[in-house]
């Protein structure tokens, strides 16, 4: 939780590590993060993306409304987050649908495998 981080009331980053000491903890101990930016950079994330991790572990969400303008590259970075978004939903289907078709017994044992 955020009232459990000792935070201070101003960071800068002439004498923090802003990610380190203030977005990943709070992102880690968040479950929503909502953000305007006027201008985006995938490089941005990466910046404090093990902060977004742990808040994805954490079931939460990550809202951005950015301006329009975004490089090519940004954009066909997106793009690509899409379509492996897409692929990922598809695969768990099948694999839902394949385990639906199994005997009993066979997911019985894919159960018991599971935990080797």
């Amino acid at each position: 939780m955020l009232t459990n981080l000792q935070l201070k009331k101003v960071y800068s980053t002439l004498d923090s590590n802003v990610a380190k000491d203030f977005y990943i903890p709070c992102l880690e101990n968040s479950i929503i993060y909502k953000r305007v930016a006027g201008y985006f950079s995938a490089a941005a994330l990466a910046y404090f993306s093990s902060g977004l991790e742990k808040l994805f572990e954490n079931n939460g969400e990550y809202k951005l409304i950015i301006s329009q303008e975004i490089s090519l590259e940004d954009y066909e970075l997106i793009k690509m987050g899409y379509e492996l978004k897409e692929k990922q939903e598809n695969l768990i289907e099948k694999i839902k649908n394949e385990y639906d078709l199994l005997e009993n017994n066979q997911k019985k044992i894919l159960k018991i495998l599971h935990f080797l």
